[in-house]
């Protein structure tokens, strides 16, 4: 699973740490920063901020050509 800790938001890089937990999954409105396809917040507890992480929201065409998305596959 691709794990990213950046994205775009409002036109500018956020960091998974500026997304409030409230506004965690497709809430978050954030896109990739390579490809601009739709990220999703997700984290395994709110409590556990070392596993939180964008993903790709879904495998759509543009996401799975995204040099973040394969660079992931390929470890």
């Amino acid at each position: 699973m691709a794990r990213y800790f950046y994205g775009r938001k409002d036109g500018r890089i956020v960091s998974i740490l500026d997304v409030p937990f409230e506004e965690y999954g497709l809430r978050c409105g954030c896109t990739c920063v390579q490809c601009g396809e739709p990220l999703e917040a997700c984290s395994i507890r709110p409590d556990n901020l070392r596993e939180a992480h964008f993903k790709h929201r879904k495998s759509t065409r543009e996401a799975t050509d995204c040099l973040l998305y394969t660079s992931d596959a390929a470890d």
